[in-house]
């Protein structure tokens, strides 16, 4: 694959304790490989590693590709060790695997969104919550 993912169409700058990591992910592309199905989604991480890290994730279609390209690039920042967090908070955004092949996506702790929130903001948004869950209605409301 080439070592060039071309423009990014989205980047994310992420703190380290030794600086910015910033993650790039490029638009997915259909390889000319005569087979309709086969994309690719190039992904580049630099301030992790003292080089660059750039990945292709294959695809049936351009989401798939791009799908695959965040969780690679989800799996490598949180198998990395080193401590990153994401505007103060150390919920990157990027979705990571499961046993069994399904994907999460991280939720910060009530903790974490008080430091960006304020505690207030989130007891609030907690109580809201549990208003809207106590007011589903159930099955056995019929």
């Amino acid at each position: 694959m080439p070592d060039d993912i071309g423009t990014a169409m989205a980047t994310r700058e992420l703190e380290s304790p030794t600086g910015p990591v910033v993650v790039e992910i490029g638009a997915p592309k259909q390889m000319p490989t005569g087979e309709p199905k086969t994309w690719m989604c190039g992904t580049k991480i630099t301030g992790l590693t003292p080089d660059p890290v750039i990945t292709w994730a294959p695809g049936s279609d351009a989401i798939h590709a791009l799908i695959l390209g965040l969780r690679i690039v989800g799996e490598q920042l949180e198998g990395s060790g080193i401590s990153l967090t994401w505007d103060g908070i150390p919920a990157l955004g990027f979705p990571v695997g499961l046993p069994g092949g399904d994907i999460i996506v991280k939720a910060p702790t009530d903790d974490q969104l008080a430091v960006v929130l304020g505690p207030e903001a989130v007891k609030r948004m907690r109580q809201r919550g549990q208003q809207l869950l106590d007011d589903m209605p159930r099955e056995d409301d019929n």
